[in-house]
């Protein structure tokens, strides 16, 4: 590939890493705690703790998927792009690493302005380690999303997902959407309701069934026309 990246996304091809806008959200909100806790209360760092490493599970588990899924993908094409965003992801796991120790001494420390020093230099290696995942997610969408789509079918794009989906129980895609709906757009449900249709249309009833009481009216009945 050349030096800038080319090509560009085609909006109208299958399109992987929707569900980056529920990490994002996770991120977010998790920075938003981060600023607000006091350092000094013996309670709240154990809590951001185990809120930081929930984070860690699930940047561990996509990354997962993603190497096993998209990445490889990417290395029977001989593609080169992978190597950077797998270098991210050991980088994730390296900070991670690192954190933990910082969590430790805002535990121990009986003196409380070594506490909110601690906790001030978290809350900034946190946001820049948010940024770096902002820089990660972007790399991914603009650079290997639109080599995929380049290199390979929509068919083999949509079965990155579907092996998912024959393992899932109705009621676990029903969980999934759950949680990944409320930061999505009506574009990017019907993504996911159609791949589930498509691959287990029996599976889909039950999923439709569950998740339709959550959407709006006005998106129920567009969404019954756009799956039929």
């Amino acid at each position: 590939m050349s030096g800038n990246h080319e090509p560009k996304p085609n909006k109208y091809r299958y399109r992987l890493y929707r569900e980056h806008k529920y990490i994002f959200y996770v991120f977010t909100e998790l920075l938003r705690y981060m600023s607000s806790i006091d350092f000094s209360d013996n309670h709240s760092p154990i809590k951001l703790r185990d809120e930081v490493n929930n984070l860690k599970f699930l940047l561990h588990g996509h990354a997962e998927h993603e190497e096993r899924k998209i990445h490889l993908i990417l290395k029977k094409i001989n593609s080169s792009v992978l190597q950077k965003a797998e270098a991210q992801h050991r980088d994730q796991d390296l900070f991670f690493e690192a954190f933990s120790e910082k969590f430790l001494f805002t535990e121990s420390s009986n003196r409380m302005e070594d506490r909110h020093a601690k906790g001030y230099e978290i809350y900034l290696d946190f946001r820049k380690f948010f940024s770096e995942n902002l820089d990660h997610f972007d790399y991914e969408e603009r650079v290997i999303l639109p080599e995929l789509q380049k290199n390979v079918s929509d068919e083999t794009l949509r079965e990155v997902d579907r092996a998912a989906y024959r393992v899932m129980t109705a009621e676990q895609m029903v969980e999934m959407m759950e949680v990944l709906f409320q930061h999505m757009n009506c574009d990017d449900r019907l993504h996911f309701l159609q791949d589930i249709k498509d691959c287990q249309p029996q599976k889909f009833e039950i999923a439709w069934t569950g998740i339709a009481p959550s959407l709006s009216e006005v998106e129920r009945n567009t969404l019954i026309k756009l799956l039929k």
